[in-house]
């Protein structure tokens, strides 16, 4: 296992809103705390599954704060701070600095076709001025710009570009990560459906937002693969992609913010131009929940 503090289970925590779209911190602070209260080694705010992106300057603001107050320091707060350019990033990571937060999750420059070398300048620009640890964050079916392996290889020299987050959906170069050569650059995986053999393969640390609802699930796996206990972690493998299929069966983050709120974290509302569940087919998740055993 990686010696770095960031690795382990990382809950992406969902954002509470209300149907203004502003946050709504009562609820965010709930849901921390039942993620810490969870086992999480970790919290990310801002994520792509926060709807971080769609949120309001001020409104990510109260986010940031609200999970690092209710964090008190317990697990690294990460905070999603990708732009379409360093400029931004840069200030969009030194709030996250300034507000308290652990690090930064950074996705690539997105919007303007980039190349590798262009990649490698914006994420060292964004180190230089931040002096901040970085999470790398592939994503290349939102972002269109994939983090290649030598560019990762590269990045990874930097002490203060702490891992990466591997949301691409490739496996054979997820394995690739694991084959690097590095001390304390910790590889996540966010991919539920890949979570088990990545744990298995070597990853040190899982990413996604299951955890920030069901943390047992995750935790519950990865204590599993700690101990070797293969079917033990097979079992919770079925139970949480049983789950996972439950909340991305509608257009996403409705299946999600949904399953949140029937958890009792506030609202299912959305950030437009998404749109939430109808009341129907709340209704329906909350007897798939039930049946889960999730919900009493």
């Amino acid at each position: 296992m990686s010696t770095s503090r960031f690795f382990g289970v990382y809950a992406i925590l969902l954002t509470p809103t209300t149907s203004d779209e502003r946050v709504d911190v009562p609820a965010l602070k709930a849901e921390t705390e039942h993620a810490i209260a969870g086992g999480v080694h970790g919290l990310v705010v801002l994520g792509s599954n926060g709807e971080g992106p769609l949120l309001e300057r001020e409104e990510q603001e109260k986010a940031i704060a609200a999970v690092v107050a209710a964090a008190r320091g317990r697990v690294p707060v990460l905070v999603g701070t990708g732009e379409p350019g360093t400029n931004l990033a840069v200030q969009s990571t030194l709030r996250a600095k300034r507000l308290g937060a652990d690090g930064a999750l950074l996705c690539p420059p997105f919007y303007i076709p980039m190349t590798q070398e262009q990649v490698i300048r914006h994420y060292e620009t964004v180190v230089e001025r931040c002096d901040f640890p970085i999470v790398l964050y592939n994503y290349p079916g939102v972002t269109k710009v994939k983090i290649e392996l030598p560019t990762v290889e590269r990045l990874a020299q930097d002490p203060r570009i702490v891992g990466i987050k591997d949301s691409g959906g490739d496996f054979a170069y997820h394995q690739a990560l694991l084959a690097m050569e590095r001390t304390e650059f910790t590889v996540f995986q966010s991919w539920e459906d890949f979570m088990h053999a990545a744990l298995w393969s070597g990853s040190e640390g899982s990413m996604s937002p299951t955890p920030s609802l069901v943390p047992e699930y995750s935790v519950g796996l990865w204590n599993a693969i700690q101990e070797g206990d293969r079917t033990k972690a097979l079992s919770i493998h079925r139970q949480l992609m049983a789950f996972v299929k439950l909340v991305t069966r509608d257009p996403w983050p409705a299946g999600w913010k949904a399953a949140m709120h029937l958890l009792g974290f506030g609202s299912p509302a959305v950030c437009a131009p998404n749109t939430a569940l109808s009341p129907e087919k709340i209704e329906q998740l909350r007897k798939d929940m039930q049946a889960l055993g999730i919900l009493r």
